[in-house]
């Protein structure tokens, strides 16, 4: 099975386009238009240059609560509650959503929706501020 991934540039402070990807020859296009790691890569940690400069971010294969796709490293928020943020992660071979404290079973996101991600400066200053979250 084949990931699909998004790569943060911490260079550029940015989601790397399809452009992006193509010029590292990195990321392959499928027929439907889903990126996934060019054949050379497949078996690779992490992104072909180095880990400082791009983060890979995998795709859970899961939506949430809008029907939007969810990656590590989105931030939710339980759309009963209202004030329970969690952090999109993957541990030990599964994907989780990490609420202070807590890791919570990713089959639960349909609860949940994606309200940004730990890149965004807004975001990090709030996962900065709470104990027990880890990135």
């Amino acid at each position: 099975m084949l990931k699909k991934i998004r790569c943060w540039d911490n260079q550029l402070k940015k989601y790397l386009t399809l452009e992006d990807y193509q010029k590292y020859h990195a990321i392959e296009v499928e027929t439907d238009g889903t990126l996934v790691l060019s054949p050379r890569y497949r078996f690779a940690d992490s992104m072909m240059i180095c880990t400082e400069a791009f983060i890979p971010e995998y795709s859970t294969g899961l939506l949430d609560y809008n029907k939007v796709e969810v990656f590590e490293g989105d931030i939710v928020q339980d759309v009963s509650v209202g004030d329970e943020y969690g952090i999109i992660i993957f541990e030990d071979g599964h994907f989780y959503i990490n609420t202070p404290g807590v890791l919570e079973d990713i089959e639960n996101i349909y609860a949940y929706e994606i309200v940004g991600n730990v890149h965004s400066e807004s975001w990090k200053e709030v996962v900065d501020s709470i104990e027990g979250w880890k990135l």
